[in-house]
């Protein structure tokens, strides 16, 4: 693997950027094995970046949008449609997932990515801002 030293004039800090990436998933498990880096910076300018990102679903080319699927779909467009798009990611949340379908059903189903029929990139969030502004539709018990 061949990695250059690079600076931004911006913060002098060093980056390393990695030019030979290879994905690597022999294992099967659905993650990346491979030692090295998964984000490479192609371009700095001021404060602003364009960069790819590596992952064992596939790579970002950022800066990016993603599509938000809730509830593990973006409500009224088919997958193909947000392929044809050009949408590289999805955008999850783990607390409604968590309320709907729930992790038990999503298990059964063989994992998020195959629930969501998405063969890309999937990122969730927390949900944790949901927790609490939707605190009123919670149901809280000693058990």
């Amino acid at each position: 693997m061949s990695t250059k030293q690079t600076s931004s004039a911006q913060t002098d800090r060093p980056q390393v950027v990695t030019d030979d990436f290879e994905p690597l998933n022999k294992s099967g498990d659905g993650y990346l094995h491979e030692q090295g880096k998964h984000f490479v910076i192609h371009a700095e300018e001021g404060h602003a970046r364009s960069a790819t990102l590596h992952t064992a679903h596939g790579s970002i080319e950022t800066p990016v949008f993603m599509a938000v699927g809730t509830r593990a779909t973006v409500k009224a467009v088919r997958n193909e449609d947000l392929i044809d798009a050009g949408c590289q990611i999805l955008l999850g949340n783990t607390y409604h997932l968590h309320l709907r379908p729930g992790e038990k059903t999503i298990k059964a189903m063989g994992g998020l990515h195959k629930f969501m029929n998405w063969k890309k990139p999937i990122l969730t969030d927390s949900g944790g801002f949901q927790v609490f502004s939707l605190s009123a539709l919670r149901k809280l018990s000693e058990k």
